[in-house]
């Protein structure tokens, strides 16, 4: 008995050390883009979803060791050198949290630009900028906004965000999703320059942390959150390839339960993410730039039922009944207090890309058709016509026209794939003409080029910008082409 106690307490002394000894940084070293000068912030800083009078801001705390909990000061103020700070508070944040900070700071001025920090153990993080938003009945000139979707760590350098960061003068980015990538190392990428950790697909929790923060150690990426305010949505990506409400195409039951996992992943990005989910656990919220727009965010991937039956089935659903009657009373609303553009952010494409009246990609609104005529003829009843779509996730370039069956225009904007494979160049070439051909209401299509989308919003148009860049296989700030559309409610797209 006497030595069963010995070997029990030495048994409990080594696991103890060993919890609470694990060099946490070394961990971290491996990356290339790490930098010991920003210890113990190495994943920088972030904000997003902010309003008229509140902003999220974000940061973690990278312990040496294990640690039972942490503590970190957060101040915001209107000048770079926190000569006037507004507001500061202490959080203290536990390994639960994945040592995560991220605060709601509330009674802000609207349409104010503030600066963040924190401070853990006498180290300040690096400085962060953000900017609330006019208020309600505020009127607003022009908004310019970034939008990004497919960023596979693996498949190449993030070069857009490193030209977004550099060169362009905006107010906000939209992330639309497949923020990043599940698979395992080498599986959906494999350049030798952009490995991945965990090396193998992210089933766990601590592999779906694990993977963000790989991602967020991304100089760029890194760079381009602390710059401005983010507003992101998840696509399948963050869970799992093709995942919906009750699984994905890339969960098999040698992975577990599926439940599981996505309540796993969904833990992770509500951690790593400065946003703040609504109160049924999801993305879907909306956000007022004055009158001059409202974003209407949604989330068409965990509430929608599988994709591949039927697609005329009334049962099947994208958002849900819950999700789609508060996504037309978020219309209705802006049509009341008169605001100028209505911008649906949908992960997927909206517009019919079918031959012989089936679809050729079920995972998007295709494969949904009785819900997507629910919306058109609600924007018939309504007289909907400064309606606006942004999707993504196909890792291309489209510049759609959607006609109700009244008549109205709905025009929609998909942007590009910051690294994430799709066709060759040569084989886009002829294929944006097949495309064309095949469907004339696609007004502008490159399914190739890898880059982003930007959209600045004026009173009386919106300007959609393309850039592309010349390679994600090295870094590089070299844009290969630009192409502009402008749009304005109840004309054709014109060309710039």
């Amino acid at each position: 008995m006497y030595k069963f106690k010995i070997i029990f307490t030495v048994s409990f002394i080594f696991s103890f050390v060993n919890l609470f000894s694990q060099n946490h940084l070394n961990d971290l070293k491996y990356h290339q883009d790490y930098d010991s000068t920003l210890y113990p912030f190495i994943h920088g800083v972030a904000s997003g979803d902010a309003s008229d009078n509140s902003v999220i801001i974000w940061t973690r705390i990278t312990p040496k060791i294990k640690m039972r909990s942490l503590s970190a000061i957060w101040e915001i103020a209107i000048d770079s050198a926190f000569t006037k700070i507004i507001k500061t508070g202490e959080y203290q944040t536990l390994p639960e949290d994945d040592y995560v900070v991220k605060i709601k700071v509330q009674g802000l001025k609207p349409a104010t630009q503030y600066f963040y920090r924190f401070k853990s153990k006498n180290i300040y993080s690096p400085i962060g900028k953000t900017k609330t938003l006019p208020a309600k009945n505020q009127h607003v000139n022009n908004y310019s906004a970034v939008f990004f979707t497919g960023s596979n760590y693996n498949a190449g350098f993030f070069n857009a965000y490193t030209v977004v960061y550099k060169k362009e003068n905006i107010d906000a980015v939209f992330h639309m999703g497949d923020y990043f990538y599940e698979y395992e190392n080498n599986r959906y990428g494999n350049n030798p320059k952009r490995q991945l950790k965990p090396e193998n697909e992210c089933v766990t929790l601590q592999d779906y942390r694990t993977r963000f923060s790989h991602y967020r150690m991304d100089k760029w990426l890194r760079l381009l959150h602390q710059k401005c305010c983010w507003y992101v949505e998840w696509d399948d990506h963050e869970f799992a390839n093709n995942a919906y409400n009750e699984g994905a195409e890339n969960h098999q039951p040698e992975e577990g339960n599926w439940i599981e996992r996505k309540n796993n992943a969904l833990k992770a990005y509500n951690e790593w993410m400065p946003l703040e989910l609504n109160k049924k656990n999801s993305v879907y919220r909306s956000f007022d730039i004055g009158k001059l727009a409202k974003f209407i965010m949604l989330d068409s991937r965990l509430s929608r039922t599988y994709q591949k039956v039927n697609a005329n089935d009334t049962s099947k659903t994208l958002l849900g009944k819950k999700q789609l009657q508060w996504m037309f009373d978020e219309i209705l609303q802006a049509q009341k207090d008169s605001v100028k553009w209505i911008f649906l952010m949908s992960q997927v494409m909206f517009a019919h890309i079918q031959i012989a009246g089936s679809p050729i990609n079920n995972d998007q609104w295709d494969g949904y058709h009785y819900e997507r005529n629910e919306i058109l003829d609600f924007v018939d009843k309504h007289n909907v016509k400064n309606l606006i779509i942004v999707s993504g996730d196909i890792h291309s370039s489209w510049a759609n026209i959607i006609k109700t069956p009244g008549g109205i225009t709905i025009p929609e904007f998909i942007t590009p794939s910051v690294t994430s494979p799709s066709v060759s160049k040569p084989v886009g070439a002829l294929s944006n003409v097949f495309i064309k051909t095949l469907w004339p209401d696609v007004k502008y299509v490159d399914l190739a080029r890898k880059g982003y989308m930007k959209i600045d919003i004026k009173q009386d148009k919106i300007k959609v910008t393309w850039q592309f860049l010349k390679t994600i296989k090295e870094p590089s700030e070299e844009i290969s082409r630009t192409r502009i559309m402008i749009y304005k409610i109840g004309q054709k797209f014109k060309k710039e």
